[in-house]
């Protein structure tokens, strides 16, 4: 009955650490075809400079799900308390690395994206701007560029 015990947890240890590396290889391949994609398209430099930053992110999250599925394949012939604390200590800890990565990832590209919100929003209040210039010495200062409301 013991037997049958370790059996059991040396399939399900291994089963979810060849998942966690299977879901590892597969985030790396996508992100590295992505990103194939993405260096050789006609982007400014700033977009590029995102989009190598973010390649650089999510290679570390990669390679440490990678390396925690394996952790978690070898832990289970770690003896010893003390070695079993500060090998599980040292696998919880490359989770919570792998957190702040993901939340780094998630802020840098709100941050990115407003940035991009605020330069379109700006060409748009500049190109209002001068709609209604156009308007207004088209119509030479009559209410005809304008709708009823009193919007352009």
């Amino acid at each position: 009955m013991f037997s049958d015990n370790i059996a059991e947890a040396i399939v399900t240890n291994s089963v979810f650490a060849g998942c966690l590396l299977a879901v590892a290889t597969l985030l790396q391949w996508r992100n590295e075809a992505t990103w194939k994609i993405q260096r050789t398209a006609k982007i400014s430099e700033c977009e590029r400079n995102y989009l190598r930053r973010r390649r650089s992110r999510r290679r570390q999250i990669n390679l440490i799900i990678g390396m925690v599925g394996a952790l978690i394949f070898v832990g289970m012939w770690v003896q010893g308390l003390l070695l079993m604390t500060i090998f599980w200590g040292g696998v919880v800890g490359m989770v919570f690395w792998i957190g702040l990565l993901a939340c780094l990832d998630v802020i840098h590209t709100r941050s990115y994206f407003h940035e991009i919100q605020l330069s379109y929003l700006a060409k748009r209040a500049e190109l209002a701007a001068e709609l209604k210039r156009t308007r207004h010495d088209a119509g030479n200062g009559s209410n005809e560029g304008k709708r009823k409301d009193g919007r352009i």
